[in-house]
């Protein structure tokens, strides 16, 4: 079995319930947002991302390999029909990795930064959350919102922090007028993400999500 094979193996093994893909959105009484692969509980409003089978999964993804110094090998996986450029100079360099995603399913861009975290400086939730308090205060007063609001998402192989901003006043022509910015740790890679987005509720808004969420497996830890 190739090593490829594998991956896609665990990947989908990582977020199949019940012989079904599954990504759900949970969303509490007091509108806090969270992604998890198991459904929502009683109290919890579920919206489910996306679900098919994994042999038309396997037909509708692609492989991105990068090189992170001091992890090694780390892999995701996006739609086929995504387009995606790395920025390395040297692989001494943290890799960043580029995604985008067009058409009536919504537009996103995607921004991925992986580092390794030597120090163990972002090693729980509250160090992540804090890193991105920090990184949102430059959106605020241009956002709808007017404050940050850090959501959390959790799985079995990673946990992370992040937040949605929406611009007031987007620049013309732009097409992206939310951004949600946050910072992961999954299982040995740890990873900055910028995602840009024309609606957030879009289906390639809640896949980037996924993504970013379960998605990014550093293959020297499997």
């Amino acid at each position: 079995m190739s090593v490829h094979t594998k991956l896609v193996g665990f990947f989908l093994a990582s977020m199949i319930t019940s012989n079904a893909y599954a990504i759900y959105q949970c969303k509490a009484s007091n509108g806090a947002l969270t992604f998890q692969d198991k459904p929502c509980d009683a109290n919890q409003k579920q919206e489910q991302v996306t679900g098919t089978s994994p042999e038309k999964i396997e037909s509708q993804i692609k492989s991105v390999q990068v090189w992170v110094p001091g992890t090694g090998e780390v892999i995701t996986f996006i739609p086929k029909d995504w387009e995606y450029s790395i920025e390395q100079s040297d692989r001494f360099t943290p890799p960043t990795l580029r995604i985008k995603a067009n058409g009536k399913h919504g537009r996103i861009s995607l921004i991925i930064t992986l580092f390794t975290d030597s120090n163990n400086v972002f090693s729980d939730t509250d160090s992540i959350t804090r890193a991105v308090e920090e990184v949102s205060k430059q959106y605020v007063a241009t956002s709808t919102q007017g404050r940050i609001e850090v959501k959390e998402i959790a799985s079995a192989s990673s946990f992370g922090s992040y937040a949605s901003f929406t611009e007031k006043n987007p620049p013309p022509k732009s097409d992206f007028s939310n951004i949600t910015s946050g910072l992961f740790n999954s299982v040995g890679a740890v990873y900055s993400f910028t995602l840009l987005s024309s609606d957030l509720s879009s289906s390639n808004y809640n896949i980037a999500m996924a993504l970013v969420s379960k998605g990014i497996i550093a293959v020297s830890h499997l």
